[in-house]
């Protein structure tokens, strides 16, 4: 059955997801710090999990998850991105934000801010990598 791999990998990507995002990490770790290392292993399983599914399981190759190698045209592409997002999206948002409303995002940075340097590196790279994986929109 070839849809197995695909609803397990969908199970996986999207049902570990939804235990990070509800109580279970707060009920396990008590502190910031713990509960912040905690999803990180977490969603780097989640990732090995669903690699382990394509390589082994579909018996298909990385390329098959769009993956490539990192080339300087990635880089490139991503500066240019990061530059759109800090000059036109963020300032766009702030305004909808305000215009709505909103609370801004100062509680939330506080909480981020309150981190380690090094664990907001590593979530960072995380989000970067495992997210792209997991959730990948494919044609």
């Amino acid at each position: 059955m070839q849809s197995a791999p695909a609803l397990v990998g969908l199970g996986v990507a999207w049902g570990g997801t939804a235990l990070l995002a509800g109580p279970a990490v707060r009920i396990i770790a008590r502190s910031q710090l713990t509960r912040g290392v905690l999803a990180q292993v977490v969603l780097w399983g989640l990732f090995a999990a669903v690699l382990g599914i394509v390589l082994q399981w579909e018996k298909q190759p990385l390329g098959s998850l769009w993956l490539r190698p990192l080339e300087w045209q990635s880089i490139a592409w991503g500066c240019v991105w990061s530059l759109v997002s800090v000059i036109v999206v963020f300032p766009a948002t702030e305004w909808v934000r305000k215009a709505a409303g909103l609370a801004g995002y100062a509680k939330g940075m506080e909480t981020a801010l309150a981190c380690p340097i090094w664990l907001r590196v590593i979530a960072v790279i995380t989000a970067g990598v495992v997210e792209e994986t997991l959730f990948r929109d494919l044609p």
